[in-house]
Protein backbone atom coordinates (compact mmCIF):
# COMPACT_ATOMS: atom_id res chain seq x y z
CA UNK A 1 0.00 0.00 0.00
CA UNK A 2 1.46 3.35 -0.98
CA UNK A 3 0.81 7.04 -1.55
CA UNK A 4 3.95 7.55 -3.59
CA UNK A 5 3.22 6.10 -7.04
CA UNK A 6 0.05 5.59 -9.04
CA UNK A 7 1.30 2.12 -9.96
CA UNK A 8 3.82 -0.17 -8.29
CA UNK A 9 6.02 -0.23 -11.39
CA UNK A 10 5.89 3.50 -12.06
CA UNK A 11 9.47 4.45 -11.11
CA UNK A 12 11.17 6.12 -14.05
CA UNK A 13 14.85 5.40 -13.39
CA UNK A 14 17.50 5.33 -10.70
CA UNK A 15 19.97 7.59 -8.90
CA UNK A 16 23.15 6.03 -7.44
CA UNK A 17 23.70 6.46 -3.71
CA UNK A 18 27.01 8.16 -4.49
CA UNK A 19 25.06 11.13 -5.90
CA UNK A 20 23.60 11.95 -2.48
CA UNK A 21 27.02 11.53 -0.87
CA UNK A 22 28.70 13.84 -3.39
CA UNK A 23 26.06 16.52 -2.85
CA UNK A 24 26.11 16.09 0.95
CA UNK A 25 22.35 15.61 0.63
CA UNK A 26 22.49 12.92 3.33
CA UNK A 27 23.04 15.74 5.83
CA UNK A 28 19.97 17.57 4.54
CA UNK A 29 17.61 14.61 4.17
CA UNK A 30 16.82 11.58 6.33
CA UNK A 31 17.55 8.07 5.09
CA UNK A 32 13.95 7.41 4.10
CA UNK A 33 13.78 10.55 1.94
CA UNK A 34 17.07 9.62 0.24
CA UNK A 35 15.63 6.18 -0.52
CA UNK A 36 12.48 7.69 -2.06
CA UNK A 37 14.42 10.22 -4.14
CA UNK A 38 16.72 7.47 -5.44
CA UNK A 39 13.90 6.41 -7.78
CA UNK A 40 12.98 9.26 -10.18
CA UNK A 41 9.31 9.43 -11.13
CA UNK A 42 7.50 9.47 -14.41
CA UNK A 43 5.62 12.63 -15.31
CA UNK A 44 2.32 11.21 -13.98
CA UNK A 45 3.77 10.48 -10.56
CA UNK A 46 5.61 13.80 -10.33
CA UNK A 47 2.31 15.59 -10.85
CA UNK A 48 0.50 13.28 -8.43
CA UNK A 49 3.01 13.89 -5.63
CA UNK A 50 2.99 17.62 -6.29
CA UNK A 51 -0.76 17.46 -5.71
CA UNK A 52 -0.22 15.93 -2.25
CA UNK A 53 2.32 18.62 -1.34
CA UNK A 54 -0.14 21.27 -2.45
CA UNK A 55 -2.78 19.70 -0.20
CA UNK A 56 -0.32 19.89 2.70
CA UNK A 57 -0.57 23.66 2.53
CA UNK A 58 -4.14 23.18 3.83
CA UNK A 59 -4.67 22.99 7.60
CA UNK A 60 -7.59 20.60 7.19
CA UNK A 61 -5.54 18.17 5.13
CA UNK A 62 -2.61 18.29 7.55
CA UNK A 63 -4.99 17.57 10.42
CA UNK A 64 -6.28 14.44 8.65
CA UNK A 65 -2.79 13.43 7.52
CA UNK A 66 -1.46 13.81 11.06
CA UNK A 67 -4.35 11.81 12.54
CA UNK A 68 -3.73 8.99 10.06
CA UNK A 69 -0.03 9.02 10.92
CA UNK A 70 -0.77 8.71 14.64
CA UNK A 71 -3.25 5.88 14.08
CA UNK A 72 -0.61 3.99 12.09
CA UNK A 73 1.96 4.58 14.83
CA UNK A 74 -0.50 3.22 17.41
CA UNK A 75 -1.09 0.16 15.23
CA UNK A 76 2.65 -0.41 14.89
CA UNK A 77 3.12 -0.22 18.65
CA UNK A 78 0.14 -2.50 19.31
CA UNK A 79 1.59 -5.02 16.86
CA UNK A 80 4.94 -4.93 18.65
CA UNK A 81 3.41 -5.34 22.12
CA UNK A 82 1.35 -8.29 20.92
CA UNK A 83 4.46 -9.91 19.46
CA UNK A 84 6.31 -9.66 22.78
CA UNK A 85 3.41 -10.65 25.05
CA UNK A 86 4.75 -12.59 28.04
CA UNK A 87 1.92 -15.11 28.29
CA UNK A 88 -1.51 -16.04 27.00
CA UNK A 89 -3.53 -13.75 29.28
CA UNK A 90 -1.43 -10.75 28.27
CA UNK A 91 -1.64 -11.73 24.60
CA UNK A 92 -5.43 -12.00 24.74
CA UNK A 93 -5.74 -8.51 26.20
CA UNK A 94 -3.23 -7.00 23.77
CA UNK A 95 -4.75 -8.74 20.74
CA UNK A 96 -7.98 -6.83 21.32
CA UNK A 97 -6.06 -3.53 21.27
CA UNK A 98 -4.08 -4.65 18.22
CA UNK A 99 -7.11 -5.64 16.14
CA UNK A 100 -8.96 -2.49 17.21
CA UNK A 101 -5.97 -0.34 16.22
CA UNK A 102 -5.89 -1.97 12.79
CA UNK A 103 -9.59 -1.29 12.16
CA UNK A 104 -9.13 2.31 13.31
CA UNK A 105 -6.08 2.83 11.06
CA UNK A 106 -7.88 1.49 7.99
CA UNK A 107 -10.84 3.76 8.60
CA UNK A 108 -8.53 6.75 9.22
CA UNK A 109 -6.88 6.20 5.83
CA UNK A 110 -10.20 6.70 4.07
CA UNK A 111 -10.68 10.42 3.39
CA UNK A 112 -12.85 12.78 1.38
CA UNK A 113 -9.87 14.64 -0.13
CA UNK A 114 -9.74 14.21 -3.89
CA UNK A 115 -6.28 13.65 -5.36
CA UNK A 116 -4.94 11.10 -7.82
CA UNK A 117 -2.80 9.29 -5.23
CA UNK A 118 -5.58 9.36 -2.64
CA UNK A 119 -7.99 7.84 -5.15
CA UNK A 120 -5.42 5.12 -5.82
CA UNK A 121 -5.08 4.60 -2.06
CA UNK A 122 -8.84 4.32 -1.71
CA UNK A 123 -8.91 1.55 -4.32
CA UNK A 124 -6.29 -0.30 -2.31
CA UNK A 125 -8.28 0.30 0.87
CA UNK A 126 -11.64 -1.04 -0.30
CA UNK A 127 -11.03 -4.69 0.64
CA UNK A 128 -9.43 -3.58 3.92
CA UNK A 129 -12.49 -1.50 4.79
CA UNK A 130 -14.64 -4.59 4.38
CA UNK A 131 -12.25 -6.52 6.62
CA UNK A 132 -12.36 -3.68 9.13
CA UNK A 133 -16.14 -3.95 9.41
CA UNK A 134 -15.88 -7.72 9.96
CA UNK A 135 -13.12 -7.26 12.57
CA UNK A 136 -15.17 -4.73 14.54
CA UNK A 137 -18.14 -7.08 14.54
CA UNK A 138 -16.07 -10.00 15.86
CA UNK A 139 -14.29 -7.78 18.38
CA UNK A 140 -17.58 -7.01 20.09
CA UNK A 141 -17.89 -10.70 20.94
CA UNK A 142 -14.21 -10.76 21.87
CA UNK A 143 -14.71 -7.83 24.27
CA UNK A 144 -17.50 -9.64 26.10
CA UNK A 145 -15.25 -12.65 26.61
CA UNK A 146 -12.44 -10.42 27.89
CA UNK A 147 -14.88 -8.90 30.38
CA UNK A 148 -15.41 -12.39 31.72
CA UNK A 149 -11.65 -12.76 32.13
CA UNK A 150 -11.58 -9.61 34.26
CA UNK A 151 -14.11 -11.25 36.61
CA UNK A 152 -11.40 -13.63 37.75
CA UNK A 153 -10.74 -12.89 41.44
CA UNK A 154 -7.55 -13.03 43.44
CA UNK A 155 -7.54 -13.91 47.16
CA UNK A 156 -4.42 -13.24 49.26
CA UNK A 157 -4.42 -14.71 52.76
CA UNK A 158 -2.50 -16.73 55.33
CA UNK A 159 -2.92 -19.80 53.17
CA UNK A 160 -1.26 -18.09 50.16
CA UNK A 161 -2.69 -16.78 46.86
CA UNK A 162 -5.75 -18.35 45.29
CA UNK A 163 -7.47 -17.61 42.00
CA UNK A 164 -11.13 -18.19 41.26
CA UNK A 165 -13.79 -17.00 38.86
CA UNK A 166 -16.23 -14.64 40.54
CA UNK A 167 -19.22 -13.84 38.36
CA UNK A 168 -21.27 -12.15 41.06
CA UNK A 169 -18.88 -9.26 41.43
CA UNK A 170 -18.04 -10.17 45.03
CA UNK A 171 -14.30 -10.23 44.40
CA UNK A 172 -12.10 -7.45 43.13
CA UNK A 173 -10.36 -7.83 39.76
CA UNK A 174 -6.81 -9.18 40.01
CA UNK A 175 -4.84 -5.92 40.05
CA UNK A 176 -7.21 -4.22 42.48
CA UNK A 177 -7.08 -7.29 44.71
CA UNK A 178 -3.32 -7.10 44.96
CA UNK A 179 -3.31 -3.40 45.82
CA UNK A 180 -6.08 -3.91 48.35
CA UNK A 181 -4.14 -6.73 50.01
CA UNK A 182 -1.00 -4.57 50.05
CA UNK A 183 -2.92 -1.79 51.80
CA UNK A 184 -4.23 -4.21 54.44
CA UNK A 185 -0.72 -5.23 55.47
CA UNK A 186 0.66 -1.69 55.53
CA UNK A 187 2.24 -1.29 52.10
CA UNK A 188 -0.09 1.40 50.82
CA UNK A 189 1.48 3.89 48.42
CA UNK A 190 -0.29 6.58 46.44
CA UNK A 191 2.28 6.34 43.65
CA UNK A 192 1.90 2.58 43.46
CA UNK A 193 -1.88 2.76 43.47
CA UNK A 194 -1.94 5.43 40.77
CA UNK A 195 0.71 3.72 38.66
CA UNK A 196 -0.91 0.26 38.70
CA UNK A 197 2.51 -1.15 37.77
CA UNK A 198 1.57 -4.78 38.48
CA UNK A 199 2.43 -7.24 35.71
CA UNK A 200 1.08 -10.75 35.96
CA UNK A 201 3.64 -13.55 36.26
CA UNK A 202 3.56 -16.47 33.79
CA UNK A 203 2.69 -18.82 36.66
CA UNK A 204 -0.30 -16.75 37.71
CA UNK A 205 -1.39 -16.42 34.08
CA UNK A 206 -1.22 -20.19 33.64
CA UNK A 207 -3.43 -20.65 36.69
CA UNK A 208 -6.00 -18.23 35.31
CA UNK A 209 -6.04 -19.97 31.92
CA UNK A 210 -6.53 -23.35 33.59
CA UNK A 211 -9.32 -21.89 35.71
CA UNK A 212 -11.44 -21.29 32.63
CA UNK A 213 -9.91 -23.13 29.69
CA UNK A 214 -13.19 -23.00 27.77
CA UNK A 215 -13.27 -19.19 27.85
CA UNK A 216 -9.69 -18.93 26.63
CA UNK A 217 -10.43 -21.51 23.97
CA UNK A 218 -13.17 -19.26 22.63
CA UNK A 219 -10.78 -16.30 22.62
CA UNK A 220 -8.25 -18.30 20.63
CA UNK A 221 -10.91 -19.26 18.09
CA UNK A 222 -11.81 -15.60 17.60
CA UNK A 223 -8.14 -14.69 17.22
CA UNK A 224 -7.82 -17.30 14.47
CA UNK A 225 -10.88 -15.87 12.71
CA UNK A 226 -9.75 -12.23 12.97
CA UNK A 227 -6.00 -12.54 12.28
CA UNK A 228 -6.24 -13.38 8.53
CA UNK A 229 -8.17 -10.14 8.00
CA UNK A 230 -5.37 -7.98 9.42
CA UNK A 231 -3.02 -6.83 6.64
CA UNK A 232 0.00 -5.01 8.04
CA UNK A 233 0.86 -3.77 4.56
CA UNK A 234 -0.92 -0.60 5.62
CA UNK A 235 2.07 0.20 7.84
CA UNK A 236 4.11 0.89 4.69
CA UNK A 237 2.24 4.20 4.57
CA UNK A 238 4.36 5.39 7.51
CA UNK A 239 7.48 5.61 5.34
CA UNK A 240 5.56 7.42 2.61
CA UNK A 241 4.19 9.92 5.11
CA UNK A 242 7.61 10.48 6.70
CA UNK A 243 8.83 11.54 3.25
CA UNK A 244 5.99 14.03 2.74
CA UNK A 245 6.35 15.48 6.24
CA UNK A 246 10.11 15.90 5.90
CA UNK A 247 9.97 17.79 2.60
CA UNK A 248 7.01 19.85 3.82
CA UNK A 249 8.92 20.87 6.95
CA UNK A 250 12.04 21.69 4.90
CA UNK A 251 9.91 23.95 2.73
CA UNK A 252 8.44 25.71 5.79
CA UNK A 253 11.94 26.28 7.20
CA UNK A 254 13.11 27.79 3.91
CA UNK A 255 10.01 29.97 3.69
CA UNK A 256 10.72 31.45 7.12
CA UNK A 257 14.09 32.61 5.75
CA UNK A 258 12.55 34.08 2.61
CA UNK A 259 13.74 31.31 0.29
CA UNK A 260 11.17 30.85 -2.50
CA UNK A 261 9.73 27.52 -3.60
CA UNK A 262 7.44 26.43 -6.38
CA UNK A 263 6.08 23.40 -8.22
CA UNK A 264 8.08 23.06 -11.41
CA UNK A 265 6.20 22.49 -14.64
CA UNK A 266 6.97 19.10 -16.15
CA UNK A 267 8.45 19.71 -19.58
CA UNK A 268 7.82 17.33 -22.49
CA UNK A 269 11.16 18.22 -24.10
CA UNK A 270 14.63 17.85 -22.53
CA UNK A 271 15.40 21.05 -20.66
CA UNK A 272 16.17 22.50 -17.25
CA UNK A 273 15.10 26.10 -16.80
CA UNK A 274 14.70 27.77 -13.42
CA UNK A 275 14.55 31.34 -12.18
CA UNK A 276 15.98 32.22 -8.76
CA UNK A 277 17.22 28.70 -7.94
CA UNK A 278 18.63 28.31 -4.40
CA UNK A 279 20.95 25.78 -2.78
CA UNK A 280 18.75 24.79 0.15
CA UNK A 281 21.49 22.52 1.53
CA UNK A 282 23.18 25.71 2.81
CA UNK A 283 20.50 25.77 5.52
CA UNK A 284 22.38 22.91 7.17
CA UNK A 285 25.41 25.19 7.47
CA UNK A 286 23.41 27.89 9.18
CA UNK A 287 23.31 30.18 6.13
CA UNK A 288 20.35 32.53 6.29
CA UNK A 289 21.15 34.47 3.11
CA UNK A 290 21.35 32.36 -0.04
CA UNK A 291 22.16 33.95 -3.41
CA UNK A 292 19.71 32.74 -6.09
CA UNK A 293 20.80 31.91 -9.63
CA UNK A 294 19.13 31.08 -12.91
CA UNK A 295 19.50 27.87 -14.92
CA UNK A 296 18.79 27.82 -18.65
CA UNK A 297 19.70 24.53 -20.32
CA UNK A 298 17.82 23.26 -23.34
CA UNK A 299 17.94 20.41 -25.80
CA UNK A 300 21.02 20.87 -27.98
CA UNK A 301 22.36 23.44 -25.52
CA UNK A 302 22.61 21.47 -22.32
CA UNK A 303 26.37 20.97 -21.85
CA UNK A 304 28.34 23.71 -20.06
CA UNK A 305 31.60 24.21 -18.24
CA UNK A 306 31.27 26.27 -15.04
CA UNK A 307 34.33 28.46 -14.61
CA UNK A 308 35.56 31.48 -12.75
CA UNK A 309 37.19 32.76 -9.60
CA UNK A 310 37.89 30.43 -6.71
CA UNK A 311 35.22 30.74 -4.04
CA UNK A 312 32.89 32.35 -6.56
CA UNK A 313 30.00 29.92 -6.01
CA UNK A 314 30.61 27.43 -8.83
CA UNK A 315 30.20 24.29 -6.72
CA UNK A 316 27.24 25.82 -4.89
CA UNK A 317 25.64 26.48 -8.27
CA UNK A 318 25.82 22.91 -9.54
CA UNK A 319 24.82 21.56 -6.12
CA UNK A 320 21.72 23.79 -6.18
CA UNK A 321 20.86 22.55 -9.67
CA UNK A 322 21.45 18.91 -8.71
CA UNK A 323 19.54 18.87 -5.40
CA UNK A 324 16.57 20.69 -6.89
CA UNK A 325 16.57 18.29 -9.84
CA UNK A 326 16.41 15.34 -7.43
CA UNK A 327 13.56 17.02 -5.54
CA UNK A 328 11.68 17.66 -8.77
CA UNK A 329 12.12 14.06 -9.92
CA UNK A 330 10.69 12.98 -6.57
CA UNK A 331 7.57 15.10 -7.09
CA UNK A 332 8.63 17.67 -4.47
CA UNK A 333 8.52 21.45 -4.59
CA UNK A 334 11.79 23.01 -5.78
CA UNK A 335 13.50 26.01 -4.26
CA UNK A 336 13.13 28.56 -7.03
CA UNK A 337 10.72 31.27 -8.16
CA UNK A 338 9.68 29.24 -11.22
CA UNK A 339 10.95 26.25 -13.16
CA UNK A 340 10.38 24.05 -16.21
CA UNK A 341 12.17 20.73 -15.96
CA UNK A 342 12.22 17.54 -17.99
CA UNK A 343 11.76 14.25 -16.08
CA UNK A 344 15.28 12.90 -16.55
CA UNK A 345 15.60 9.21 -15.70
CA UNK A 346 19.25 9.16 -14.66
CA UNK A 347 21.34 11.54 -12.58
CA UNK A 348 25.08 11.14 -12.07
CA UNK A 349 27.66 13.12 -10.14
CA UNK A 350 31.43 12.99 -10.13
CA UNK A 351 33.26 14.86 -7.43
CA UNK A 352 37.01 14.34 -6.95
CA UNK A 353 38.34 11.73 -4.56
CA UNK A 354 41.03 13.06 -2.26
CA UNK A 355 42.37 9.98 -0.60
CA UNK A 356 41.92 6.31 0.11
CA UNK A 357 42.90 4.88 -3.28
CA UNK A 358 43.38 1.16 -2.91
CA UNK A 359 45.05 0.84 -6.27
CA UNK A 360 46.08 3.17 -9.07
CA UNK A 361 46.57 6.92 -8.92
CA UNK A 362 44.08 9.76 -8.52
CA UNK A 363 43.59 10.37 -12.24
CA UNK A 364 43.18 6.66 -12.93
CA UNK A 365 40.50 6.34 -10.25
CA UNK A 366 38.67 9.45 -11.44
CA UNK A 367 38.59 8.14 -15.01
CA UNK A 368 37.32 4.76 -13.78
CA UNK A 369 34.50 6.34 -11.74
CA UNK A 370 33.55 8.66 -14.55
CA UNK A 371 33.47 5.94 -17.19
CA UNK A 372 30.86 4.05 -15.16
CA UNK A 373 28.58 7.10 -15.38
CA UNK A 374 29.31 8.00 -19.01
CA UNK A 375 28.61 4.45 -20.21
CA UNK A 376 25.01 4.82 -19.01
CA UNK A 377 24.49 8.45 -20.03
CA UNK A 378 22.10 9.36 -22.82
CA UNK A 379 19.36 11.81 -23.73
CA UNK A 380 17.51 11.11 -20.49
CA UNK A 381 20.58 11.72 -18.30
CA UNK A 382 22.01 14.66 -16.37
CA UNK A 383 25.61 14.74 -15.10
CA UNK A 384 27.06 17.10 -12.49
CA UNK A 385 30.86 17.11 -12.51
CA UNK A 386 33.03 18.96 -10.04
CA UNK A 387 36.73 19.45 -10.86
CA UNK A 388 36.90 16.13 -12.69
CA UNK A 389 40.36 15.13 -13.97
CA UNK A 390 41.88 17.37 -11.30
CA UNK A 391 44.60 14.73 -10.95
CA UNK A 392 45.93 15.62 -14.43
CA UNK A 393 48.17 18.50 -15.48
CA UNK A 394 46.55 21.51 -17.18
CA UNK A 395 47.00 20.45 -20.79
CA UNK A 396 46.05 16.80 -20.25
CA UNK A 397 43.11 17.72 -18.02
CA UNK A 398 41.74 20.18 -20.57
CA UNK A 399 42.08 17.62 -23.34
CA UNK A 400 40.23 14.96 -21.34
CA UNK A 401 37.54 17.44 -20.29
CA UNK A 402 36.85 18.64 -23.81
CA UNK A 403 36.71 15.08 -25.11
CA UNK A 404 34.26 14.09 -22.37
CA UNK A 405 31.95 17.04 -22.95
CA UNK A 406 31.97 16.45 -26.69
CA UNK A 407 30.90 12.83 -26.12
CA UNK A 408 28.11 13.84 -23.76
CA UNK A 409 26.86 16.49 -26.17
CA UNK A 410 26.78 13.97 -29.02
CA UNK A 411 24.74 11.61 -26.86
CA UNK A 412 22.25 14.34 -26.00
CA UNK A 413 23.03 14.22 -22.29
CA UNK A 414 22.94 17.31 -20.09
CA UNK A 415 25.99 18.29 -18.03
CA UNK A 416 27.28 21.03 -15.75
CA UNK A 417 31.02 20.68 -15.21
CA UNK A 418 32.97 22.85 -12.75
CA UNK A 419 36.57 23.07 -13.93
CA UNK A 420 39.73 25.04 -13.22
CA UNK A 421 41.40 24.18 -16.52
CA UNK A 422 42.21 27.26 -18.61
CA UNK A 423 42.81 25.56 -21.93
CA UNK A 424 39.20 24.43 -22.37
CA UNK A 425 38.48 27.85 -23.88
CA UNK A 426 40.12 26.51 -27.02
CA UNK A 427 37.21 24.11 -27.53
CA UNK A 428 33.66 24.74 -28.68
CA UNK A 429 31.89 23.92 -25.40
CA UNK A 430 30.22 27.02 -23.87
CA UNK A 431 30.88 28.18 -20.32
CA UNK A 432 29.04 29.62 -17.37
CA UNK A 433 31.10 32.12 -15.38
CA UNK A 434 31.20 33.12 -11.73
CA UNK A 435 30.80 36.91 -11.76
CA UNK A 436 33.36 39.01 -9.90
CA UNK A 437 32.66 42.71 -9.34
CA UNK A 438 36.14 44.15 -8.97
CA UNK A 439 37.53 41.96 -6.19
CA UNK A 440 34.11 41.07 -4.76
CA UNK A 441 32.50 37.68 -5.34
CA UNK A 442 28.84 38.12 -6.27
CA UNK A 443 28.11 34.36 -6.30
CA UNK A 444 26.13 34.93 -9.49
CA UNK A 445 26.67 32.51 -12.39
CA UNK A 446 26.04 33.72 -15.94
CA UNK A 447 26.61 32.46 -19.48
CA UNK A 448 29.90 33.50 -21.02
CA UNK A 449 32.39 32.19 -23.53
CA UNK A 450 35.39 33.78 -21.82
CA UNK A 451 36.00 33.72 -18.09
CA UNK A 452 39.73 34.31 -18.21
CA UNK A 453 39.46 37.69 -16.48
CA UNK A 454 38.30 36.10 -13.24
CA UNK A 455 41.29 33.79 -13.22
CA UNK A 456 43.59 36.75 -13.87
CA UNK A 457 42.03 38.66 -10.98
CA UNK A 458 42.76 35.73 -8.66
CA UNK A 459 46.39 35.62 -9.74
CA UNK A 460 46.84 39.36 -9.26
CA UNK A 461 45.31 39.19 -5.80
CA UNK A 462 47.57 36.29 -4.83
CA UNK A 463 50.66 38.39 -5.61
CA UNK A 464 49.31 41.61 -4.08
CA UNK A 465 48.83 43.35 -7.43
CA UNK A 466 46.09 45.07 -9.35
CA UNK A 467 45.84 45.81 -13.09
CA UNK A 468 47.25 49.34 -12.78
CA UNK A 469 50.32 48.30 -10.81
CA UNK A 470 50.89 45.35 -13.11
CA UNK A 471 50.86 47.60 -16.19
CA UNK A 472 53.25 49.98 -14.44
CA UNK A 473 55.73 47.20 -13.78
CA UNK A 474 55.52 46.01 -17.37
CA UNK A 475 56.23 49.54 -18.66
CA UNK A 476 59.26 49.85 -16.39
CA UNK A 477 60.61 46.43 -17.32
Amino acid sequence: MTILNLEKSSAGGSVPRSVFADLHAEKLLAENAVKVLSAPCRKEDILARQEIFRFMESEAFCEWFGALYMSLKLLDRARYLTDVAAHKVEFCALFYEYASAYAAAVESADSSFDAALLRALKRQLNPHLQSSAYIKERLEEYRKLMTAVSDVGLRIGAGGISVRHQSDGGELPICDGIYSAAENIGYSSASVKNGRAFRMSPQLAEAIVKLDSELFGQLEELQEEISPHIDLGILSLLGDMDFYFEIHNLRKKALRLGIPSCYADVSDIPEYRAEGLCDVSLLQKGCESIVPNDVDLREGDGVYFVRGANGGGKTTYIRAAAINLLLFLGGCPVFAKSADIYPFKRVFTHFPENEGFSEGGRLENEVKRLNEAVENAGGDSFLFLNETFSGADGKKGAELSLGLMKTLKERGAFCLYVTLFHDISEGDIPSLTAVVDGSTRTYKIVKSRDSGSSYAADILKKHGLDRVSLLGRLENA
